[in-house]
């Protein structure tokens, strides 16, 4: 066990802590790389990190966890991405509209977009998963 969980005033709650983030570790090694959203990799920003850690949400919960939430889940990985791409000038499609379009169009057709690929990411990533646990340790 880690050292630094003496520094925790509860030991249970930081040995979970502790594994967790280790599943969570290790499930970031299958995830697929093919996906728009995980861009922002370049700049140090992941937004599995910015979408669900920091709303308290693991991986484990994410990508072992029900289908149900899939549509919120990824709503939380497109508002990330989002908020990744403005801080570190990463261009976005609603940067190239014509005039004539309606932006309020173009917004709205962008993160219908993206949220299919999110969606699309986490059912990849369960589908990674489970082949992992096929082939074996």
């Amino acid at each position: 066990m880690d050292q630094r969980l003496s520094l925790y005033e509860n030991p249970t709650q930081s040995a979970r802590d502790e594994l967790q983030s280790e599943i969570d570790d290790r499930l970031k090694e299958v995830w697929p790389v093919h996906c728009n959203l995980l861009g922002l990799l370049d700049y140090d920003f992941d937004v599995t990190q910015e979408g669900w850690q920091e709303a308290s949400i693991s991986v484990a919960k994410v990508i072992l966890g029900s289908a149900e939430n899939d549509d919120e889940f990824g709503q939380m990985l497109v508002e990330a991405y989002l908020e990744g791409a403005r801080k570190y000038d990463v261009p976005l499609p609603i940067d190239f509209i014509d005039p004539e379009e309606n932006e309020e169009e173009t917004v709205q057709a962008m993160r219908e977009d993206l949220q299919r690929e999110a969606v699309a990411f986490i059912k990849s990533w369960r589908e990674n998963v489970i082949r992992r646990f096929e082939q074996g340790p």
